[in-house]
């Protein structure tokens, strides 16, 4: 008994105890049950929020963007239509709404409002502008003065919307963040209790918790894949229960999400193709403008050119004009000459016959001369051969005289020998030492002789060979002699012949006298007419020179206007690159998320920034040439330092490097920068006309990079990018 009161009270404990733990369980599950209520009322709160800011923020972009508040006033700047003005109004009165409904919105932050502030600024400044337009006579003012009114700092209000755009990505994230933070502690609450009911109640965690932990797993998984801003999966919890409604208003806040994130990008699509439209209208325009800059400067030296030949040729005309009245006056005076050139050459015809005459004398004479040198030329030649035969002869004497001496030396040494001899004989040769002093004394007698004929003779010698000197330097004179006399009556022969043209010549000049006289009179006659007509000539290039000097002043007001659109094109082409560049920005913001046909999407690559860019140094170096602007040459980077240099050797060279097409695209990008360094050194330089005429080799060349830039874009690599 005691046994089965303890089992009782055993059974009863535990009664009471699962009966507390499911009492607890089921008090935790309330609970969690009201949290989850209070989570889902807050989901539905963070969606709807989501959904207005989302619309409010397109709305926004687009009443300030494209077909918005500058489009409009860009487009009564260029048109003077009040239709663009009244657009422009409403755009303004239209985002000035938006943006107070945003301040309004349910947790909108300090950061926001101060953002929203500096976008309502910069709309209360085009506000202002609008207001200022409509209530001014804009009729006199010129595109440049209107485009210098339009102009807004955009930098703040730029810098704001992408801080919105980072404020709508932190607020979705915070609500995410709240939500995963409200399910795990739900998770942690579902679980605690079915972990202790589980103690007590195995059987209901095999029939409930299994699917109740499926149901909350599923859950988790999906709040986890929204962390990256994979939007592409769903729960999908077809219950009725707070999961199923958790499940189904988590789906529902996923599919707005998609719906932002698509109409975003939609948006984003439409703007880029509008943005493609304004390119090629921008890219239209530049090209016009700048070709027309490049005619009319062409027009304009061509007039400067034209009234600068008309000045010159109307004061060479006075000068002909002048010209021809000395030349008038110098006829009458030729006439004059002629008549006294007559009697002049008559009496020069005169002289010439008497010099010929003279010529003829003096001929004869001189060949008598030549004769006679001839003779004494051959008997100095015989002189000349007798003063060689002596000379011959006075040399063999010499010889002899040589030999004489070497006699005497030896007779001298013999007579010494022999007196050397006769003292070693004593007595008995003393007979014999007197021969040998007698033989001695010879010998001196001898050699002394010899001396004195050796001297004579060589004196004989010189004197020899100066005469033969002076006969060689008379032969000589004689030659020359010869020579000269053989010249003379050449000469005497050439001025005969010279004075028989020159009789010849002067009737000839009697009879072209006589003409000259007949000719002068008819070139008087037509030298008056002459006078006559280079007249009319100067009157008619005095009325060209004006009309070319107005002419060219209409050509440089033309200049000017050209130069305004010009300028107008080049603020609208920085208006598109910033679009571009924002509508980039924008883009890269939205892939953040992961939709459903983020499989079969693709972005093309947007080549309009880089056409933009290019076309904007362009028009800078047109408006340089019409002198609205001053470009360094520190400016002009070479073709890898600009933007599009940039992207060709980077994201270009990775993706086209072996299109055919790239290359020419690189070709021609280097071609454009060489033209405009050269470009711009001939305007350091003073050389305008050769800017004018490298400015037209430019606009073909950049005409060529923009067609290829358009294949580019057409090639399956650049659509698949």
């Amino acid at each position: 008994m005691a046994a089965k009161r303890d089992t009782t009270s055993i059974t009863t404990y535990v009664v009471i105890l699962i009966s507390a733990i499911c009492a607890t369980g089921v008090l935790i599950l309330v609970l969690q049950f009201l949290n989850l209520r209070e989570l889902d009322k807050r989901f539905n709160s963070l969606n709807k929020q989501l959904e207005l800011r989302t619309k409010l923020f397109v709305r926004i972009q687009q009443s300030l963007g494209y077909d918005g508040i500058i489009h409009n006033l860009k487009d009564f700047v260029i048109r003077r239509d009040s239709r663009y003005l009244e657009a422009a109004q409403e755009k303004v009165d239209y985002a000035l709404e938006l943006l107070e409904e945003y301040r309004g919105l349910e947790g909108v932050s300090e950061d926001e409002v101060s953002r929203i502030d500096f976008v309502g600024n910069m709309v209360g400044k085009y506000d202002q502008i609008t207001r200022y337009f409509a209530s001014t006579d804009t009729s006199s003012m010129n595109t440049r003065e209107l485009d210098a009114l339009t102009q807004v700092d955009h930098t703040m209000a730029v810098n704001s919307l992408e801080n919105l755009t980072r404020d709508y990505e932190l607020f979705a994230s915070r609500g995410r963040e709240e939500v995963m933070q409200v399910i795990r502690l739900s998770i942690v609450g579902l679980l605690a209790p079915a972990l202790v009911a589980a103690l007590a109640l195995l059987f209901l965690f095999l029939l409930i918790g299994r699917r109740l932990r499926n149901r909350i797993l599923r859950i988790q998984k999906a709040t986890l894949r929204i962390g990256p801003g994979d939007l592409r999966d769903s729960i999908a919890l077809e219950s009725r229960d707070f999961l199923g409604s958790i499940a189904a208003n988590f789906d529902t806040a996923i599919e707005h999400f998609q719906d932002a994130a698509l109409s975003i990008r939609a948006t984003l699509t439409e703007s880029r193709a509008s943005a493609g439209d304004l390119t090629r209208q921008i890219e239209s325009i530049l090209t016009a403008t700048n070709r027309i800059n490049s005619e009319i400067r062409k027009l304009q030296l061509a007039t400067h050119r034209l009234s600068s030949n008309a000045a010159e040729s109307s004061t060479a005309t006075e000068e002909i004009t002048a010209t021809i009245r000395n030349l008038a006056r110098g006829i009458d005076n030729q006439v004059s000459a002629v008549t006294q050139t007559s009697a002049s050459i008559e009496e020069m015809a005169a002289s010439i016959r008497s010099v010929a005459s003279v010529t003829e004398a003096r001929m004869e004479s001189s060949r008598d001369l030549a004769r006679l040198t001839e003779r004494g030329e051959a008997e100095l030649a015989s002189t000349d051969g007798y003063i060689s035969e002596i000379s011959a002869s006075v040399d063999d004497m010499l010889e002899m005289i040589d030999v004489i001496e070497h006699v005497a030396d030896q007779t001298d040494m013999l007579s010494m020998n022999a007196a050397i001899e006769a003292a070693h004989a004593g007595e008995t040769g003393k007979g014999f030492a007197v021969v040998a002093e007698e033989i001695r004394k010879l010998a001196e007698s001898t050699r002394e002789n010899s001396g004195q004929i050796s001297g004579r003779l060589k004196n004989t010698i010189t004197s020899i060979h100066s005469a033969l000197e002076s006969s060689r330097s008379s032969r000589e004179a004689f030659v020359a002699l010869q020579n000269s006399i053989s010249g003379m009556l050449d000469s005497f022969a050439e001025i005969s012949d010279s004075t028989q043209e020159l009789s010849a010549g002067s009737r000839q000049i009697l009879s072209a006298v006589a003409s000259l006289m007949s000719v002068s009179g008819e070139i008087k006659l037509g030298s008056e007419e002459i006078l006559s007509g280079s007249e009319e000539i100067s009157a008619s290039l005095i009325s060209m020179q004006k009309t070319a000097d107005t002419v060219g002043k209409d050509v440089s007001e033309v200049l000017q206007s050209a130069g305004a659109i010009s300028d107008a094109a080049a603020h609208i082409s920085e208006a598109g690159i910033h679009n571009s560049e924002g509508l980039q920005r924008l883009a890269s913001r939205v892939s953040f998320f992961k939709l459903m046909d983020d499989e079969s999407a693709s972005e093309e690559i947007d080549f309009s920034t880089y056409i933009l860019q290019h076309h904007r140094w362009v028009s800078r170096v047109g408006s340089a040439l019409a002198g609205n602007e001053t470009i360094s040459l520190s400016e002009m980077t070479d073709h890898h330092g600009c933007d599009v240099g940039r992207w060709i050797d980077s994201e270009g060279e990775n993706l086209f490097r072996d299109k055919p097409v790239f290359a020419e695209l690189k070709q021609s990008h280097e071609q454009v920068h060489q033209l405009l360094r050269q470009i711009v050194r001939n305007l350091h330089d003073g050389k305008t006309e050769e800017a004018n005429d490298g400015f037209s080799d430019l606009i073909e060349t950049s005409n060529r990079l923009v067609a290829l830039f358009s294949r580019l874009k057409d090639t399956p690599d650049t659509r698949e990018a």
